[in-house]
């Protein structure tokens, strides 16, 4: 049935965050997220609703075994989206796909709360005492009196005939009236309770058989193998690592339409989905995770055993900063020659007198040859940036910025790269300092120092500022440059204000700037305001080399 605008069905379960949201949020039991990981791919059917922000408001499921047998759950719609015929519409799009996708006379049955028996009544489905009554574990008398939420009603098990839009679902009255009695609960006519566990704790001791959620393990869709692989691979995985772990593309299938494995490039998921935490140690929008999510892309891509990554992608593996926020998935392959980027990689060729270095199970280029593959393709303040991270990081010297530049020579952008070797600094401890650095420097005012010491007046050393001008009078003029995180933490937060005070106690003037600040631009106006306009020259020769 068609749905009001701006609602539309999309085939597929909502994903593992949604789905529990779903659920939690429209008054289903709640489930933890192993449990919706291990269950979404064992779906038959499934589909949901997203509204016209594309917001997922709603969902249904079809599980069974595909041949006659099949079980409508997780019917669910937000209570702000509800009486707007969306669970008409989920409940007939699954009808209508049994009808069509399964042999003649289905079975078909289902569990309803009281709200939901008329929706289902006007799709065909009764109760009636033909057929004897359901069964469940004795263990979810126990888990019912632990559970806070509401019992489902069972209807069913039951026959069901789609081809005269009859479903039927029958329980035993006699049967379930006797077993409420022994459950101390007051019987509703015809209809059997069946409170669910949320506890999935095991039983102890556990009892022998017993079948119940809290004594049986829950399947994990991945192997532990893949699941180790996945942490080390920035929640990445190969088709060919799938292959070799047992899953099959049958299995990878299954797994991407319940959004556990979705695809990154042309034979590389993400399964950051499958790992139970639901991450790798980091924030998904990390720019150095995204970076190195790129590099691992594009060596699983060619083969991680290989592959080597080269240019930017083996800066952001080696751990250097000041590269864009996002990079193009490259590698190199020995023997093989340049190839534009085909299915989101670009394979370079592997330049015979370079080395390599092994980290993990992944092949880099040695530091030297990244840079110089890298830098001719970055902007000047990426570039400077990179290279000082570089020297800061210790893996390069200072004396190897000459190096590269010889091995950039001949490259393609090498002319435009000529007035950057000077502007090289290795004492600068973050990007956000060079960016810094370099607009003052384009502005007219250069610092005179980095790192620049803050003495009192015995000469002891009490401080030291990112960057620093003599003015006029002798005073020192410090800028501080605040990234976000290393100054965000409160104990950072009370480590600069003490730096802060002992320099301000000097007679110094400080001034600090964040993140915001350096990408907005506004670094060299505030320092320009506070020098006069006979600025001191530099007593020893500015500085910009080490």
């Amino acid at each position: 049935m068609p749905l009001p605008a701006p609602y539309r069905l999309v085939e597929g379960p909502p994903g593992v965050d949604a789905y529990l949201d779903l659920r939690r949020l429209s008054g289903l039991t709640p489930r933890t997220r192993a449990q919706a990981v291990a269950a979404l791919p064992g779906g038959w059917a499934a589909v949901h609703v997203v509204d016209g922000d594309g917001h997922r408001v709603g969902m249904g499921r079809v599980i069974g075994d595909g041949g006659w047998y099949f079980h409508v759950v997780d019917m669910a719609v937000l209570p702000g989206h509800q009486r707007r015929d969306l669970g008409d519409a989920i409940l007939t799009w699954l009808l209508d796909r049994i009808r069509a996708s399964a042999p003649p006379d289905p079975y078909v049955t289902l569990m309803a709360d009281e709200p939901g028996r008329r929706l289902y009544a006007r799709h065909g489905f009764v109760a009636t005492a033909r057929a004897p009554s359901g069964w469940r574990s004795h263990a979810s008398d126990a888990a019912a009196r632990r559970s806070s939420c509401d019992p489902a009603i069972v209807l069913g098990p039951g026959s069901a005939r789609l081809h005269d839009r009859r479903i039927v679902v029958n329980s035993s009255r006699k049967a379930d009236q006797s077993t409420s009695r022994r459950r101390r609960v007051q019987p509703s006519p015809a209809l059997a309770v069946a409170p669910t566990s949320t506890d999935m704790r095991p039983c102890t001791p556990r009892r022998p058989g017993c079948w119940c959620g809290r004594c049986v393990r829950r399947p994990t869709p991945l192997p532990d193998v893949l699941l180790r692989l996945a942490h080390r691979q920035e929640g990445l995985l190969a088709t060919r690592q799938c292959d070799e772990a047992g899953v099959t593309s049958e299995r990878r299938r299954a797994l991407r339409r319940a959004g556990v494995l979705v695809p990154v490039l042309r034979g590389v998921d993400d399964a950051t989905g499958a790992l139970v935490d639901g991450s790798v140690g980091h924030r998904a929008d990390d720019p150095s995770r995204v970076r190195r999510r790129a590099a691992w892309s594009a060596l699983l891509a060619v083969g991680v055993d290989r592959g080597i990554a080269v240019g930017a992608c083996a800066l952001a593996m080696y751990g250097v900063e000041g590269l864009p926020a996002t990079i193009r998935p490259e590698a190199a392959l020995p023997g093989a020659s340049y190839r534009a980027a085909r299915g989101g990689v670009v394979v370079r060729c592997f330049d015979t007198g370079a080395s390599t270095v092994r980290r993990g199970h992944a092949r880099l280029v040695d530091p030297l040859t990244a840079l110089a593959q890298a830098v001719p393709e970055l902007s000047r303040d990426h570039a400077v940036a990179v290279f000082d991270s570089a020297i800061h990081r210790g893996l390069i010297r200072a004396h190897d910025v000459d190096r590269v530049a010889d091995a950039v020579r001949g490259r393609r952008g090498a002319a435009s790269t000529a007035s950057w070797w000077d502007l090289v600094d290795g004492r600068a401890q973050s990007p956000l300092e060079t960016w810094a650095r370099l607009q003052c420097r384009d502005a007219g005012i250069p610092p005179h120092d980095l790192q620049v010491a803050v003495r009192d007046a015995s000469g002891r050393v009490l401080a030291r500022g990112d960057l620093g001008w003599v003015l006029h009078d002798g005073r020192l003029l410090v800028a501080e440059i605040d990234g976000a995180g290393p100054h965000s933490t409160p104990e950072a937060l009370y480590r600069d204000r003490e730096r802060q005070n002992r320099i301000v106690a000097t007679g110094a003037l400080l001034l600090r700037f964040t993140a915001g600040d350096v990408h907005r631009g506004g670094v060299a106006a505030a320092v320009r305001h506070h020098l006069v306009p006979r600025r001191a020259r530099l007593r020893d020769g500015p500085s910009t080399r080490p």
